[in-house]
């Protein structure tokens, strides 16, 4: 034993899983990804927020001169004049006492007038609306004189006016806002600049959540399902991560015969990158107190698996020493343990490392003394 290098270790009770592996890419949450233009063509006058910038819901990102939205605001306060004056001759020839058919049919025309303006004035909210513009209800009803004030300088908050050289604080201001918290992944936007709606000027992405695209082999397919926990290391760090499994693709990749896997993946504390990829496992079972022995000791015939099990007596320095084959059952499997489901107990001692020499010496008596007598 001393010379083949036989060593033992104890049977032991440790947490074990069995596991489906695959290959996986981590990236945002799509869903959450923003890539922001202008809505119509101008001029930008002001950025405010650069690559890798962390914005907050609404927060204006830079301004865009464009005349679309000045003709917008102009038009909107003609409507509501236009509303207005109809809406008063309408008034005026309600007012008429003689109900002959000359006023009659005036009162008419006039009330179809007023219904125009008031359709205009409808079309010249619902533009400004279009433009990302919270324009109030009851907009009609407010005092041209200061509602021209109101919408000078809409949705552009002071800091950013403060910013703004005076002569290019117009009304012709479209602010560029972020939807949602976020930090900006992507910007291709300077001052001065001619922009239209397909300009792609920001890329803002959540980055606290994160999707994890698993590519799980077709003969694995079948064990994948909703809720199950997923761990997923990447490949350029030690740094794993948990999540579990909310979607599966309804059809397998005909080229890679691949099942796509998505795992929505916490990312709070902002330390994991969009595209990275690793290595996943979907948990099939966890087992806190499998009995275990090591990988080395587990020896495969063309009958079964066996360890060789020490005798109990063999801390006796007098007593020969002595291992017994034990056919085993084998559960879950990781880079240094083996579950074992029968064939062992908890504190039995087993070889492990040079146990190969035992199997040998065993095979060799069976051939030598005959498959019966060895039996």
């Amino acid at each position: 034993i001393e010379r083949v290098g036989i060593e033992v270790a104890e049977v032991i009770e440790r947490p074990m899983f069995e596991a489906v592996t695959a290959n996986g890419e981590l990236t945002f949450d799509p869903t959450r990804v923003a890539h922001l233009s202008t809505r119509v063509q101008g001029t930008v006058v002001l950025v405010l927020k650069s690559l890798g910038g962390v914005v907050q819901p609404s927060e204006v990102l830079a301004l865009v001169d464009a005349g679309t939205v000045g003709a917008a605001k102009s038009n909107l306060l003609q409507s509501i004049v236009q509303v207005r004056l109809r809406q008063a001759t309408v008034e005026r020839l309600r007012s008429i006492t003689d109900s002959g058919a000359v006023a009659q049919k005036s009162l008419l025309e006039a009330q179809a007038s007023m219904q125009e303006a008031q359709i205009a004035l409808i079309s010249a909210r619902q533009a400004l609306t279009n433009l990302g513009f919270n324009i109030p209800e009851n907009v009609a009803d407010q005092d041209p004189v200061a509602l021209s004030q109101d919408l000078q300088y809409l949705g552009v908050d002071n800091r950013s006016l403060d910013l703004l050289p005076s002569g290019m604080k117009t009304s012709n201001l479209l602010p560029i806002r972020a939807p949602y918290a976020g930090t900006i992944v992507a910007s291709d936007i300077v001052a001065g600049e001619v922009v239209d709606p397909k300009s792609a000027l920001f890329t803002v992405a959540d980055p606290t959540r994160m999707w994890l695209i698993l590519n799980v082999k077709q003969e694995d397919a079948r064990y994948a399902q909703p809720g199950q926990l997923v761990r997923f290391q990447t490949d350029n760090s030690d740094q794993v991560v948990e999540g579990k499994v909310d979607w599966l693709s309804p059809v397998v990749d005909e080229q890679t015969r691949t099942l796509r896997v998505r795992v929505t993946v916490d990312n709070a504390n902002g330390s994991l990158r969009d595209r990275t990829f690793g290595t996943g496992q979907i948990i099939l079972r966890q087992e806190p107190k499998a009995i275990a022995v090591p990988l080395e000791a587990i020896h495969a015939t063309d009958h079964a698996p066996y360890i060789f099990i020490r005798d109990k007596n063999d801390a006796d320095p007098n007593a020969p020493r002595l291992f017994y084959p034990r056919q085993v059952r084998l559960g879950a499997k990781d880079k240094e343990y083996v579950e074992l489901l029968a064939g062992a107990l908890p504190g039995e001692m087993v070889a492990t490392k040079g146990s190969a020499v035992i199997l040998a010496q065993l095979l060799r008596s069976q051939l030598g003394e005959g498959h019966d007598h060895a039996h």
